[in-house]
């Protein structure tokens, strides 16, 4: 395998796809970067095992071919390269030659025959969905995301989408945040509703990897698995299983009372009030 790359695609590609890298991979082979160069384009792929991130780019590819080279080093390495072009290079099978300007660096590689298959999704319920709009309804729930495994189907997000409306809910057991985009949307034929409980985890690398334009996201749903494309990324993931809160029932449909308030005079108030706010007793 041999191919150039520009130096700023490569760092936007490995920033990237190396959100997906565990703290802990439960195989050594989860710690690295595959690097696929095929068809005059060469992906980047990352995984922990359930959530995958791929970052495709158009290159200069002399040779085809797979590797996989160590995550955390390839990416602090690329980011000390001066701008211009690099070429990574695997022949042996034991390591690849990285090469930018008078820069010359040699990483030990893994076997790409043990990287996971990713099964790309083919068939399955596809949802176009604004990306700038995705991301803002995100930063609207996420802080309401459970993050004790005690209750597992609560540390995830439930999407919902018919044909009217998009619903993303987030809810850990004192808190309950409700984000909606009203906006048609196209359904298979005979279902008015798709509904998926997607991992806190998954839902917050979304967000942060979307742009932040008016382009859309392709959502694809199939057998308790997402994909999102958008651009040049595809984000892969297993969605958790089991039966949702029904937060409906949660939400009053009547209030005692109800007030009207300016909005930054409320978050104002709130910010000035929150200084005092401590945890544990004052003394």
């Amino acid at each position: 395998m041999k191919f150039i790359m520009n130096t700023q695609d490569m760092i936007e590609g490995l920033n990237t796809v190396t959100r997906a890298l565990s703290a802990r991979p439960a195989k050594q082979i989860l710690e690295g970067v595959l690097f696929s160069a095929k068809d005059g384009r060469v992906t980047m792929t990352c995984s922990d095992g359930s959530l995958v991130i791929e970052y495709m780019n158009a290159s200069d590819i002399s040779e085809e071919g797979e590797t996989v080279l160590p995550g955390r080093m390839i990416t602090e390495l690329i980011r000390k390269m001066p701008s211009g072009s690099v070429m990574i290079q695997a022949e042996d099978g034991r390591s690849a030659t990285i090469r930018c300007m008078k820069n010359r660096s040699t990483l030990a590689v893994m076997d790409p025959m043990e990287y996971p298959t990713v099964n790309r999704m083919i068939q399955g319920i596809k949802v176009k969905i604004p990306q700038k709009k995705l991301k803002d309804m995100i930063s609207h729930v996420s802080f309401a995301i459970a993050s004790d495994e005690s209750r597992p189907i609560l540390t995830g997000c439930l999407l919902e989408i018919s044909r009217t409306e998009a619903r993303l809910v987030a809810l850990d057991g004192f808190r309950l945040a409700l984000q909606k985009l009203f906006q048609p949307f196209e359904l298979p034929e005979g279902m008015d509703m798709i509904s998926a409980i997607i991992p806190g985890k998954v839902i917050n690398e979304l967000a942060r990897i979307l742009p932040d334009d008016d382009a859309f996201c392709t959502m694809m749903v199939e057998a308790g698995r997402v994909e999102f494309s958008f651009g040049n990324i595809c984000l892969y993931s297993t969605l958790l299983s089991g039966e949702y809160i029904d937060y409906r029932r949660i939400i009053p449909s009547q209030f005692t009372v109800e007030a009207l308030a300016e909005k930054s005079a409320v978050q104002d108030a709130i910010d000035r009030a929150s200084l005092m706010a401590r945890e544990g007793k004052i003394t």
